[in-house]
């Protein structure tokens, strides 16, 4: 198979080149606004192309079978400091490359995100991929992200396209940068800080270790069931924010003098918990491994990176 993978110098890019380039001719491209080309990537056997897709470009998309558009915007810190930005990059580049695949005929997965029902304030726990989506407050810049994402799913759902599109939730792992609350945590626990701020402990997540979210994305992208499907990705427990610093404490064998426990921002989620049945029953595929072997896995890399 010959297969696009956009962003791929960041996160979910290159764990899915590192995936599928085993096996397949992998073709990834980047602007490398956000991701590197450390040694973890160079070590890919890849083809890589520099491209900004929010500008004109004249890649020919006609030979691939597989695309998978994850180059976007992300992390927290992003969503508030550059809400502009987030929009502006996220969806710009999805009209961009949905013009570009004017002759592709293969198949496009759309990494989207859980974000999405953020602002729904029914939701049923686990939640499934029919509910409807929307933003807590407009005026909010958290919610620039999810904004981005909702006009995303609805550009494929309306290109004229095949498509599948993947929500995300909390995906976790080696090389992420610093933006999320794992590596930020363990960030935390080398510099030995003190007292250590743990803000909403009592919140929940489906936190989703990356090898699993790679392995569901090609599930998906291989299957003919999932076609103009939107399917959750994740982990099919939930564990509050307090559980998970605990967890990562025992790993890290970290014992911090004082703890300060800190409301969550405005407009942050409560609970978060999808249903990951369509998912297995389109693909036969669960994420399965347990959180504490993934922060496990995680510490082991984080532990040697430059925090600087």
């Amino acid at each position: 198979m010959n297969i696009l993978i956009t962003g791929v110098a960041g996160f979910v890019g290159y764990h899915l080149a590192k995936l599928l380039s085993v096996n397949h001719k992998v073709c990834g491209i980047d602007d490398l606004s956000r991701g590197k080309l450390d040694k973890d990537f160079r070590d890919l056997d890849i083809e890589f192309i520099k491209v900004n897709l929010t500008r004109p470009s004249r890649l020919d998309l006609s030979s691939f079978d597989y695309i998978f558009h994850c180059a976007a915007v992300c992390g927290t810190k992003n969503f508030y400091d550059k809400p502009y930005f987030t929009l502006c990059n996220n969806i710009i580049s999805t009209i961009n490359l949905i013009t570009l695949a004017d002759n592709f005929k293969g198949k496009i997965i759309f990494t989207s995100t859980s974000e999405n029902y953020s602002g729904n304030k029914d939701l049923p726990i686990p939640t499934p991929e029919v509910k409807n989506l929307s933003i807590a407050d407009i005026y909010n810049p958290r919610w620039s992200y999810a904004g981005s994402k909702i006009v995303g799913e609805q550009l494929f759902i309306h290109s004229g396209k095949k498509y599948s599109i993947a929500r995300l939730h909390n995906i976790y792992g080696e090389r992420m940068g610093f933006g999320h609350v794992i590596p930020m945590v363990m960030q935390r626990i080398k510099e030995q800080q003190a007292p250590f701020e743990i803000i909403g402990k009592d919140d929940t997540r489906s936190f989703t270790y990356i090898n699993d979210a790679v392995e569901a994305l090609w599930e998906i992208a291989k299957s003919n069931n999932t076609d103009g499907k939107i399917i959750n990705i994740g982990r099919k427990k939930e564990t509050s924010i307090g559980d998970l610093y605990n967890d990562i404490f025992k790993i890290t064998k970290f014992k911090p003098k004082k703890i300060i426990y800190k409301d969550s921002p405005d407009g942050s989620t409560k609970r978060r918990l999808p249903d990951v049945s369509l998912l297995r029953e389109l693909t036969g595929y669960e994420c399965q491994t347990k959180l504490k072997d993934g922060l496990k896995k995680t510490w082991d890399w984080y532990k040697h990176a430059d925090i600087r």
